[in-house]
């Protein structure tokens, strides 16, 4: 007895929506110089290493694919120790979201509960 599931193609209503034109990045991922950093992502990334996370800051100039056209500027903080990871990501200097992963899942969190991830995990 075959019990492969077979799911259909999906169908749209009318023509396929037209995808948002997404050119390439201006600037593309590589390590943040200091004058991008925003103030409260160095002073999360200075706690993380205070705390033994291995840290890195990255840059990157473009748009946000399928949301909008407009150019952003992407700041991330990817924090690790051991198996666990917390990463953060602010456009245009503002805080946007934050996930950590502990070894077990994947969970979004907010900046509050990123730092206290930074801060207390052991």
């Amino acid at each position: 007895m075959d019990s492969t599931v077979k799911i259909p193609a999906r169908r749209w209503p009318g023509d396929e929506p037209t995808p948002l034109p997404h050119p390439a990045p201006e600037i593309e991922a590589r390590i943040a110089e200091a004058l991008e950093i925003p103030r409260n992502a160095a002073k999360l990334a200075a706690l993380a290493v205070e705390n033994g996370w291995i840290v890195r800051i990255m840059y990157a100039r473009g748009t946000w694919p399928g949301r909008t056209p407009k150019t952003i500027e992407t700041i991330t903080l990817r924090c690790r120790r051991d198996r666990v990871r917390a990463v953060g990501i602010w456009h245009d200097g503002a805080f946007h979201s934050a996930h950590y992963q502990d070894g077990v899942g994947l969970g979004w969190v907010n900046a509050t509960e990123l730092r206290a991830r930074i801060e207390g995990e052991q």
